[in-house]
């Protein structure tokens, strides 16, 4: 049965800074964030594809603090002006 990722980021967590396995992890996340930064800068379609979600992102949160706002859930909620004008 697998088991969360949670549960093995604390066990390699609990073992030596210097751990192979360890070591071989940091390695693929760097390679992997390598892969992403090359593919970002190549493709003009993945930009618009992650500013998009970005944007919807923004969206969504703008959303939240005006429905916040409105109904007085959370008083230190200040309203977000658009600064586009």
């Amino acid at each position: 049965m697998l088991k969360p990722a949670s549960n093995a980021n604390t066990k390699l967590g609990s073992y030596p800074r210097k751990n192979r396995t360890n070591k071989a992890l940091r390695e693929l996340d760097n390679l992997l964030r390598s892969l992403h930064l090359l593919n970002y800068v190549d493709s003009p379609e993945f930009q618009r594809n992650i500013q998009r979600a970005r944007n919807r992102g923004e969206s969504y949160h703008k959303l939240v603090h005006a429905v916040a706002y409105a109904t007085g859930e959370n008083c230190e909620c200040e309203p977000i002006r658009n600064n586009s004008s």
